[in-house]
């Protein structure tokens, strides 16, 4: 079966300093060093193949605060405490005293126009998606989770008829 992909609303709110083109463009150098954000949603439900939404029966909550740390040249890291009610949402990955999950990697591209993409990879094999615009040439960052794919889904959430058995 062709691999689902989870959708969901989720915002996130980056801020920090950093440096400014001298052309008045972006570029992945706009962005350098540590920008906090905190992010609250919802995972709705499962895209098919097709695009189609295939909604939970409930909303799956997701509240959480952390930092991104980008390099300038396209790579980052991610340090999070992402909660659903719970301790915390997939405690096998590496954790802090606190509970902030570490380990967190991925890329970026910061087009001229001030607008981007990124992608992280979560320990444990999901692999998650945002687009963001930079705000004054990388003094904040405001982004959206586009998509992200998990290895699988608790069988108790999928909607009826739906399987994972090549990620969601």
């Amino acid at each position: 079966m062709t691999p689902f992909k989870t959708l969901i609303a989720l915002a996130a709110m980056l801020a920090a300093g950093s440096a400014r083109a001298d052309d008045g463009t972006c570029s992945n150098s706009s962005l350098q060093g540590q920008y906090a954000f905190k992010a609250q949603g919802a995972n709705v439900g499962v895209l098919d193949a097709t695009g189609a939404l295939h909604p939970f029966a409930s909303p799956w909550l997701v509240n959480g605060a952390g930092y991104f740390t980008f390099d300038g040249n396209g790579s980052l890291t991610k340090v999070d405490y992402m909660g659903n009610g719970t301790p915390s949402i997939n405690p096998a990955i590496p954790l802090t005293d606190d509970g902030f999950r570490t380990g967190q990697t991925g890329t970026y591209a910061v087009d001229e126009d001030c607008t981007g993409n990124l992608v992280f990879d979560v320990p444990g094999g999901r692999e998650i998606h945002v687009a963001f615009s930079v705000i004054s040439f990388g003094q904040g960052v405001f982004g959206v989770v586009k998509s992200e794919h998990a290895p699988t889904l608790p069988a108790a959430i999928l909607p009826a008829g739906i399987m994972c058995d090549s990620g969601c």
